[in-house]
């Protein structure tokens, strides 16, 4: 997935906040390469808030946090069925991630 920024939303391939539906045991890569996302630093979370990393989830990322680089994202088979990508600095900037 390309991640890029405008108005304050996560764009996911030109979507704003797109809702991504992800399968157990595959892999994915969130390409953070855009300049605008130099200060919003892109992670997974267990809660729609972000802002914060209260609810980071870590199972099967690498490169959390990342604000320039990739993350890739290994979905576990016990992971939740829903969780959301979010800013660090920024609530309401993301969208919700369906596991199936």
């Amino acid at each position: 997935f390309t991640v890029t920024l405008s108005s304050l939303k996560f764009y996911i391939d030109g979507t704003p906040t797109k809702s991504l539906n992800l399968k157990k045991g595959y892999t994915y890569y969130f390409h953070l390469s855009d300049s605008s996302t130099n200060i919003h630093p892109f992670f997974i979370g267990t809660s729609s808030g972000g802002g914060n990393y209260n609810s980071e989830y870590t199972s099967g990322v690498t490169n959390s946090r990342t604000t320039t680089g990739t993350l890739t994202f290994v979905v576990p088979s016990d992971s939740p069925t829903i969780l959301y990508y979010n800013c660090g600095n920024h609530s309401g900037m993301g969208g919700t991630i369906t596991v199936q």
